[in-house]
């Protein structure tokens, strides 16, 4: 059996499987039976476990188990390392970075593998160091399945940090945080060039729209000075006529028809 697992194991991303029967007792004569992803297996619900240190050889891991049938059971571990490597390839400017909490607020993944290795709560360490209780709060609102963006202050450094569920069994939540200054820069380079942008956009307006204006406007003139003619009775004058598919090429020909009309009235009425 051993055999047969380790070579699944080397077809995949896990370090090893393993078995266990109904009481949580495996192959390996260790007791698993308090572990929430075996207790999780058992109920049909395959859930990845946090990072937690192995009972077999100590290494830090995750764990996943599934149920095979109602007496045996089939379970790995997956290097802690494979799974930080996911949140070490979010960045976010310079100084952004991310991190995930399970359902108990402890940190499961993040730059500082410290933090995951010792398996650091804030909102436990806020209890007897209020130093951390900015961060403990916002944590208790991870942990609560919500969403949002706070500040708080790390290491004397004020910090942006936006929140969001993983929408999974586990009940985790990521994070992303940035340094204030970042942000800020980031804003004001944004609105500056938001800014300028506008600028360019109005003055390729105007440069556009100018010519374009005087055409129009020069063609209004022209009809216009046309009609005051038609008004004074001048039938012989002729009308321009703008082919330019659009309401000066509908006046102009109107107009134009008009003038036509007037002639023909007046030389029927002479004969």
């Amino acid at each position: 059996k051993k055999a047969i697992l380790n070579e699944l194991a080397i077809q995949s991303d896990f370090k090893d499987f393993s078995l266990a029967d109904a009481n949580g007792i495996t192959i390996s004569d260790t007791d698993i039976h308090d572990r929430d992803y075996f207790i999780s297996a058992k109920s049909d619900i395959p859930l990845i476990s946090s990072p937690l240190t192995r009972k077999t050889d100590g290494s830090t891991v995750i764990m996943l188990a599934h149920k095979i049938d109602e007496n045996n059971y089939i379970y790995g571990g997956i290097d802690y390392e494979r799974f930080s490597n996911i949140i070490k390839d979010i960045n976010v400017g310079e100084t952004g970075y991310g991190f995930i909490v399970d359902s108990t607020g402890t940190i499961i993944s993040h730059i500082d593998e410290n933090l995951v290795m010792s398996f650091t709560n804030f909102i436990e360490l806020s209890k007897s160091n209020k130093e951390h209780s900015q961060l403990a709060e916002i944590i208790t609102h991870m942990i609560s399945n919500k969403k949002g963006t706070e500040m708080y202050t790390y290491d004397g450094e004020k910090k942006l940090v936006a929140y969001v569920p993983i929408d999974t069994v586990e009940g985790w939540s990521l994070a992303i945080c940035m340094n204030e200054s970042e942000v800020i820069e980031a804003a004001t380079f944004s609105m500056l060039l938001q800014i300028i942008i506008g600028i360019i956009l109005l003055i390729l307006d105007l440069i556009i729209a100018i010519p374009i204006g005087k055409g129009i406007s020069q063609k209004i003139v022209n009809l216009t000075n046309r009609i005051k003619k038609l008004a004074e009775g001048d039938l012989k004058s002729e009308v321009a006529i703008y082919n330019s598919g659009d309401e000066m090429e509908i006046l102009s020909n109107s107009l134009s028809d008009t003038v036509s009309a007037l002639k023909s009235y007046i030389y029927n009425i002479d004969e």
